[in-house]
């Protein structure tokens, strides 16, 4: 119809405006389900209702029911692809986390179930020249707590060939662009590639299993470079005997990698997406702070029980100058960034408290809303500080304000893991975890690598 132009003479304006009032105010309160129809059958009931006809009146309207009012688009079959991810998990980490959160994120609109393939403790000393640090059960575990795995099969060798997609049912194999070589030259992914079935993902820039083990290898006595007695560390971690801490010598900086972690906002909301349970929904809520350096199965096993006292869990993750400060030189091992990465790829945890203060403050549990506070069992300050009570650290008491209110529960250990455990079985394998050939196929791939997108 043209601009300004009558649809309808203007002697029926009146009469027009008392039907409608008539329509939508009449006792039968039929605008209120006349709202509930589509468009085409709202023209219709309104048509024949202002025209007299006898379908439709004021007295037989009936309306669809609202679900066939607005009928939901049709159903779509969603496509379900297995997709098996393979790694040693050793020292688990950001980078590993990221790889299975890109392979469970990498076909859009289909149903993807994540297979995360363990290799056997053989099949990495014989690829890598050197024995594991985590033992396979461990790496098992660690890689079972993912919130984005689904299956998880164990013992794997270190190649991907196409029988072993099969006779694990999967798809397609996922990995990242740094591709590994077998020994003699060839491409332990170049099978399932020329089949097509090999999807490639971003590799995490800046941290790896290698890079771990250098930093704790940095503290190990043998391991640094000696110095003159008036070199001695006082700010020496907590990490070896008082005899070998006593004899411990200052060392040059290591000279700091020319790639780090970068931790974009857009990577933390995509560690974060997808949460079932949000804060606002929470009926007790659970807080947990805590270091989480090295994210092992025994933190796994405490956040489990954690989470078992509430129904959303929320873990703390100290800032860096705080553990520093708590434990001394090097430390901690990882970024406040990588800590929270591992910390948010955990299925038992809602959210991350990044930089959680030192003490726990009246205003953070009012904020939270949190009904519980957790700490574990080797906690210098589970016990309240008294009077005749020395302060080791100078920090004072964390859990203060919990004491006072009576929230504060402690969590026992079962699992007997510890970071003095991890260090201590790098530090016997020193000699195998010569860092020179590691760090050159390190240094190889960030020489040649070009921009992959992050699924």
């Amino acid at each position: 119809m043209p601009p300004g132009e009558a649809l309808l003479p203007a002697t029926v304006l009146l009469p027009l405006q008392s039907a409608l009032r008539a329509f939508f105010d009449g006792p039968d309160s039929l605008g209120g389900s006349f709202e509930l129809l589509g468009p085409a059958r709202r023209a219709e009931v309104l048509a024949n209702y202002l025209c007299g006809s006898n379908q439709d009146s004021s007295s037989s309207f009936s309306p669809l029911p609202a679900a066939e009012a607005q009928p939901p688009p049709p159903a779509t079959q969603r496509k379900q692809r297995r997709a098996l991810l393979t790694g040693c998990f050793d020292l688990t980490h950001a980078g590993h986390y990221n790889a299975l959160r890109q392979a469970k994120a990498a076909f859009p609109g289909e149903d993807v179930i994540l297979v995360a393939g363990v290799h056997s403790d053989e099949a990495i000393e014989n690829a890598k020249g050197a024995p594991t640090v985590l033992q396979h059960d461990e790496r098992l575990e660690m890689v079972k707590a993912c919130r984005w795995v689904d299956e998880v099969a164990g013992d794997l060798p270190y190649a991907v060939p196409v029988s072993l997609l099969d006779r694990l049912g999967c798809d397609v194999a996922v990995h990242g662009d740094d591709l590994p070589r077998a020994p003699g030259g060839g491409g332990l992914f170049d099978e399932v590639r020329a089949a097509g079935r090999l999807h490639i993902v971003k590799r995490t820039e800046g941290t790896s299993t290698t890079m771990l083990i250098g930093r704790l290898l940095s503290m190990s006595k043998d391991h640094l470079p000696k110095q003159s007695a008036e070199e001695k560390v006082l700010d020496s971690p907590q990490l070896v005997s008082n005899e070998a801490l006593a004899s411990m010598a200052s060392v040059t900086p290591i000279s700091a990698p020319t790639w780090t972690l970068l931790p974009t906002m857009s990577r933390m909301a995509l560690f974060y997406s997808d949460r079932p349970r949000y804060l606002s929904a929470a009926k007790r809520v659970v807080y947990a702070p805590g270091e989480w350096d090295l994210f092992h199965v025994a933190h796994v096993r405490f956040l489990q029980r954690a989470r078992q006292l509430g129904d959303f869990l929320v873990v703390g993750c100290y800032d860096d100058e705080t553990i520093h400060r708590k434990k001394g030189k090097n430390y901690p091992l990882q970024t406040l960034h990588e800590r929270s990465l591992n910390v948010l790829a955990c299925r038992h945890v809602d959210d991350v408290l990044l930089g959680a203060p030192w003490q726990v403050t009246k205003d953070l549990l009012t904020t939270l809303n949190v009904a519980v506070v957790v700490t574990g069992q080797n906690c210098l300050y589970v016990e309240p500080l008294t009077d005749g009570t020395s302060d080791v650290l100078g920090m004072g008491d964390p859990f203060l304000h919990c004491r006072a209110d009576n929230i504060l529960q402690v969590i026992e250990s079962t699992c007997s893991l510890t970071m003095d455990v991890i260090a201590q079985r790098i530090f016997d394998n020193t000699a195998k975890y010569s860092q020179n050939a590691k760090e050159q196929a390190e240094q190889d791939y960030n020489d040649s690598k070009g921009f992959v997108a992050e699924s």
